[in-house]
Formats: C-alpha cells, sequence, structure tokens
C-alpha cells in the first residue's frame, strides 16, 4: 500500500485508503453419507455340490481386492 501512495503522489493523484474488506465467513454443510453393504454369494448352478477351500478362498480374494480398488476410486 505505501508503494501505491508513493506512487500516486508522484503522479499528483489523490490516494484514497480503503477500509479492510470483512468476508463473511461460508460455513459448509456436512455431507450426506450412507452407509452401503452389499452380499457375495456362491452358486454351483444346480451341480448339487459344495465348494472346496481353494475355490473358497479365490472368490474371497477376489471379492476383497474389487472392494479395495472399489474405494480407491471413490
Amino acid at each position: 500500500m505505501a508503494r501505491i501512495r508513493e506512487e500516486r503522489d508522484k503522479t499528483g493523484e489523490v490516494y484514497e485508503e480503503l477500509e479492510p474488506k470483512v468476508w463473511e465467513v461460508i460455513a459448509e454443510k456436512p455431507f450426506d453419507v450412507e452407509q452401503e453393504q452389499y452380499v457375495v454369494c456362491l452358486d454351483t448352478m444346480g451341480q448339487d455340490r459344495e465348494f472346496t477351500d481353494e475355490q473358497r478362498r479365490f472368490a474371497l480374494t477376489t471379492v476383497r481386492n474389487f472392494k479395495d480398488i472399489w474405494e480407491r476410486t471413490e
């Protein structure tokens, strides 16, 4: 501000100091959040058999990987 005043004094212009602007505080509303839960089911498609432990672990690992990727993209 002092520099502007000096420049205006040199050119003969009148320098008027402005009152500092008081800004209104803008408060943000909280985000609307809903918790979502999903269920993953395994089906043998009518084969009438049980899944092996390896198949169950593979399905669980796949679902966890999908969940992690989904959360990173959100």
